[in-house]
């Protein structure tokens, strides 16, 4: 092969590089742009522009365990708990387990399962694929122990998570699980504290809504 062949060869193949390297990062910034724009519209609980833009960001990046948790927290809020389960379910088909992010998507899966009991549905079966101690088990466990009316008993289990070095998105969980359970026992300054940690916690749009019907700070 003639020589100037080789280098336009080896000239074109550069040029190709170069573009496959300057996408990667647009598709990515892309993504994390539309994700945000969703996240603003559900603080500002426009729902049917956030369910349209988490559809098709679902379709788009199926992979992806946020769309899919808060496309699915949204239809809980909005009182739609099987078309909330149906989405967890898909999602959890669509990401792979060793995702970042896998697992609170199936934490959110459970969460829901344990809180409607009407949708009869194993609420263990979203955490199949996550290790034994992780302690997304143990804050399962003690929704269902709250749930289940064992209020003294959760919050022991809940202390002693508390307890443990552990990622934001659960430990607004759990202050949030413990604010639900002062509010049974009419323990309003405890019920305040613990949501005003949940918040202080939470990196998701749809708890903090969640957190914002419970509150009533105190006087």
């Amino acid at each position: 092969m003639p020589l100037t062949m080789r280098l336009w060869i080896v000239c074109l193949c550069a040029l190709l590089a170069s573009c496959q390297t300057g996408l990667q990062p647009r598709v990515s910034l892309d993504y994390t742009v539309e994700l945000g724009r969703a996240e603003q519209q559900i603080e500002r609980q426009e729902f049917t522009a956030a369910v349209s833009l988490l559809e098709s960001l679902t379709r788009a990046f199926p992979e992806q365990p946020a769309p899919w948790r808060l496309l699915g927290g949204i239809y809980d809020l909005e009182q739609r708990p099987g078309q909330a389960l149906e989405t967890f379910k898909r999602g959890l088909e669509s990401v792979t387990p060793s995702t970042s992010g896998y697992a609170d998507l199936a934490l959110q899966t459970t969460l829901l399962c344990i809180h409607r009991p009407e949708l009869a549905y194993d609420p263990q079966l979203p955490l199949q694929h996550l290790s034994s101690s992780d302690p997304r088990r143990e804050l399962a466990t003690a929704a269902q122990e709250a749930q289940q009316g064992h209020d003294v008993q959760a919050l022991r289990r809940i202390i002693a998570l508390l307890k443990q070095p552990l990622p934001k998105p659960i430990i607004s969980e759990i202050y949030f699980l413990a604010a639900k359970i002062y509010i049974r026992m009419k323990e309003q300054m405890y019920v305040n504290e613990s949501l005003f940690h949940a918040v202080n916690f939470s990196t998701s749009p749809v708890l903090v809504l969640r957190i914002e019907r419970l509150w009533t700070p105190s006087p």
